[in-house]
């Protein structure tokens, strides 16, 4: 099944590892692994979805534009209007939820609080025009990207930052945070960066090159990467930039999936950044949606795409099949392979320490998670017992010490 030409306004990984993509006109398209289920009105989705969150109790909500936000709880779809709760309004431009559980909406001119019970509504003079983006810090603050400013809220008090307190511009469109605790905030041309006391900013591109930042992420080694109309940036060592234009033009969304690749997406297409090599996913190859608009990790490490006419679900480290056939190419070697019961996974280590052998499914569901002993440098080996699994593809991850070691495809023959 091919990719909805339609444009995503979001993307969102659930905690069963899936990735939704949020659609502008039509509703919500779900990946599994190997295809794309378009959800849309008529299934209880409202369209136009522009954010997508997770809630403590793994629900997920999408925000909308003149539908208000809807609620999925893995059986049914629940819509929250202006005429039905006390959401008040039927425009919504970003969703997050807290540390508390809350739910939080991004609206004109207010912010709208809601506890499972109760509808908050918080109109201070800080939060003007547009509420763009919401994001919570390390310390539990809430910050909102305004048309008009950068507001932070620490539970009782608002406080507003404008380019007359150091802001590169009054716009901001996109929230993030560093390893070191320091509020990134994108707008146009430049980066305003606080560091809990004072702004600085931070022109990547020089002299104000004419690109606007879309999406600011910190990756698993608290690298920063910046989403911008030109490429997409990665900072490096003493704050240089590197601009990558392999992803083309209007880069919207940006994350990382659980095995430390960088998504990217587009006008028309997904970016894959694995290691030094790319890889590119358009509408013909049935994973591409137009103008995505987010990419988020769910706590399940699935990855989720809003766009244009509603969401797409997919997974982090099974992308396609396609993907699984690169990734074992440098990768370690399992013998049987295609197997009926077990197989023998070998892999040549430059360093001991201890491990774990995680074998995900192609919906991105971990099957296993296996211990394993100190391991020694070279060679090593495991059996894993697969005689229960219904056959098709798997993929094994080693983590080695906390990192991702190896990667291989096994297939679990009938």
């Amino acid at each position: 099944m091919a990719w909805p030409m339609q444009k995503v306004f979001s993307v969102f990984q659930d905690v069963d590892q899936s990735l939704w993509f949020g659609l502008n006109a039509n509703g919500v398209s779900v990946f599994d692994g190997s295809n794309f289920t378009n959800i849309y009105q008529s299934d209880g989705l409202k369209p136009y979805v522009n954010d997508i969150c997770e809630d403590n109790d793994g629900n997920l909500w999408f925000a909308n534009s003149y539908y208000g936000a809807t609620k999925f709880d893995g059986n049914f779809w629940t819509n929250y209007t202006g005429s039905n709760s006390g959401i008040g309004n039927n425009n919504i431009y970003c969703i997050a939820s807290d540390h508390l559980g809350n739910i939080w909406f991004g609206t004109y001119n207010e912010v709208i609080k809601f506890d499972g019970t109760n509808w908050t509504h918080y109109a201070n003079s800080t939060l003007s025009g547009s509420i763009n983006c919401i994001f919570q810090d390390s310390e539990n603050n809430l910050w909102f990207g305004t048309d008009y400013g950068v507001t932070k809220y620490n539970g009782t008090t608002f406080t507003g930052y404008t380019t007359n307190n150091g802001l590169a511009d009054n716009y901001c469109n996109t929230i993030g945070e560093d390893a070191v605790g320091n509020i990134w905030c994108g707008s146009y041309y430049r980066i305003s960066i606080y560091n809990g006391s004072t702004w600085t900013i931070n022109d990547p591109f020089d002299e104000g090159d004419f690109s606007a930042f879309y999406e600011i992420f910190s990756d698993h080694n608290g690298t920063m990467w910046l989403a911008a109309s030109s490429g997409i940036l990665k900072q490096g060592p003493n704050s240089t930039w590197t601009l990558y234009t392999e992803t083309g033009m209007s880069n919207y969304a940006l994350n990382e999936d659980e095995m430390g690749r960088i998504w990217t997406g587009s006008y028309n297409h997904l970016t894959l950044k694995n290691g030094n090599s790319w890889g590119y996913y358009y509408n013909l190859d049935g994973v591409v949606p137009y103008y995505t608009k987010k990419i988020f990790r769910d706590s399940n490490d699935l990855m989720w795409i809003a766009h244009d006419y509603g969401v797409t679900r997919g997974i982090p480290a099974l992308a396609t099949s396609a993907e699984v056939l690169q990734l074992e190419k440098s990768m370690a070697l399992a013998y049987p392979n295609p197997f009926y019961t077990s197989t023998t996974i070998e892999f040549d280590l430059d360093v001991s320490g201890n491990a774990t052998l995680d074998v995900y499914d192609l919906k991105g569901s971990r099957i296993a998670n296996t211990p394993l002993q100190q391991l020694v440098i070279g060679k090593n080996t495991i059996t894993i017992d697969g005689s229960t699994w219904p056959s098709g593809i798997y993929c094994g991850v080693l983590h080695l010490n906390g990192n991702k070691s190896s990667v291989i495809k096994i297939v679990k023959a009938n």
